[in-house]
């Protein structure tokens, strides 16, 4: 993705959380169109970005229809999940706590490309806290925890680099039953960190620059 040469400030959306939630086993075992898969939970559960990244993307590109629209499954047993590490909290804005380790945004295929640009273009700035970053996005194979078969899964991660950290979802990827983990590096030198993170294409507009130097409302 071609980086922007600016950065629009966004006002926050609100009256937009129209993401359904459905079972696990309906979406991956009875859909009838394809779809793609991922996860953006990084960017609030650990990395201090304050709004729901899919609703901003459901609201500043309508899908033209209810049924592309990204939406969400959220697996209900114990012994089930998709992630290690993301922890409980509700979505920014949103009182109802929510399991992220089991939580996989699902969307329809002919509308990931405008979905994961828009995710994967992500930049912001905490100036009380020193804080500046930008997602990065990568695919990875998991377990499908409800498959008896031992079938797999590809999701598309959306990691967080920081002027101080990176954060990303750590896999075996020579397994194919490996639970992806949280990994949280803090470091003088993110891009070094994000090179070294082998076997992955990884897509990020992350310059080291804060993002509040190149909105285009600076004048």
């Amino acid at each position: 993705m071609k980086r922007p040469d600016t950065f629009t400030a966004l006002d926050p959306v609100t009256n937009a959380d129209n993401i359904t939630a459905i079972s696990c086993a309906e979406v991956l075992r009875r859909r009838e169109k394809p779809v793609a898969l991922f996860t953006p939970a990084l960017l609030f559960t650990r990395c201090g970005f304050d709004r729901d990244p899919v609703v901003e993307f459901n609201a500043y590109m309508p899908a033209p229809s209810a049924d592309l629209r990204p939406f969400c499954a959220d697996l209900t047993k114990d012994s089930e999940w998709f992630f290690r590490g993301l922890g409980t909290m509700p979505a920014p804005g949103r009182a109802t706590p929510i399991n992220w380790d089991k939580r996989l945004y699902l969307i329809d295929e002919t509308r990931a490309s405008d979905c994961f640009g828009f995710l994967s273009g992500i930049a912001y700035s905490n100036p009380k806290t020193n804080l500046f970053a930008s997602t990065f996005a990568y695919d990875i194979v998991i377990p499908d925890p409800t498959s008896s078969q031992r079938e797999t899964l590809r999701v598309k991660v959306f990691g967080v680099i920081g002027n101080t950290f990176v954060a990303y979802l750590d896999y075996d990827r020579f397994s194919l039953h490996s639970v992806p983990t949280v990994r949280v590096i803090h470091t003088q030198d993110p891009q070094l960190v994000l090179n070294s993170i082998t076997g992955k294409q990884i897509e990020t507009t992350f310059t080291g620059d804060d993002p509040l130097t190149m909105r285009d409302d600076n004048g």
